[in-house]
């Protein structure tokens, strides 16, 4: 942090003990991530030993039963004596941090660990290239194939459960049943593997 003695740092070494083998550190509390960016754990270390395993793993789940190793470091890094930098991606999900030492017979030291979002870029806003409600006469957009036995139909949702039982009572776009939807009928089954095609006549520029 201050390149300086000044500053302070977490050491890990074994006691003189051989029944300790393990040693761990975890977050306290749960993250819970956006999806809107990426966020990144960072973590520098230390350690003179090429060879000293440690790994990043993400715990999950009301018992915290669940585990999954997010990043496994050999050891020092051969090519430089100096501090080396982790960098995970994390996932957007609830989980917790844990640093997991499997040999405490060398010393290995950590410093300047957070969880921050990662240097890529903020991603583009979502580009949408077509939409339709069926309120409108975006509705004529759409045409039933007429080679098929199936036939789809663009009704009010008042109209649709008089067709179809098992029909919605009501749209999505307005909740009520004055609402238009695409329906394709099931109740009266022309014959299994038939088909029946929803047929878009716009062209999309991709």
């Amino acid at each position: 942090t201050l390149n300086t003695s000044l500053g302070h740092y977490i050491f890990c070494n074994s006691p003189n003990s051989s029944s300790l083998k393990i040693a761990e550190i975890k977050t306290n509390d749960w993250l819970s991530l956006s999806t809107d960016r990426a966020v990144c754990f960072r973590m520098w270390y230390y350690t003179p030993r090429v060879d000293l395993p440690f790994n990043i793993q993400l715990v999950q789940g009301d018992d915290e039963q669940l585990t999954r190793i997010a990043a496994s470091i050999p050891g020092k890094d051969p090519s430089s004596n100096d501090w080396a930098l982790i960098n995970i991606a994390l996932p957007s999900e609830k989980f917790k941090i844990i640093i997991r030492l499997n040999n405490t017979g060398r010393p290995l030291v950590f410093d300047d660990i957070s969880v921050d979002y990662c240097d890529e870029p903020h991603p583009t806003p979502t580009k949408t290239l077509y939409e339709c409600d069926f309120e409108s006469s975006c509705s004529d957009d759409f045409v039933s194939l007429p080679a098929y036995p199936y036939q789809w139909s663009i009704l009010k949702a008042s109209d649709a459960i008089k067709i179809e039982k098992q029909a919605p009572s009501i749209d999505y776009t307005f909740g009520n049943q004055s609402g238009h939807y695409a329906l394709l009928p099931i109740s009266k089954v022309v014959g299994a593997g038939n088909a029946g095609y929803l047929h878009l006549q716009t062209e999309l520029n991709i």
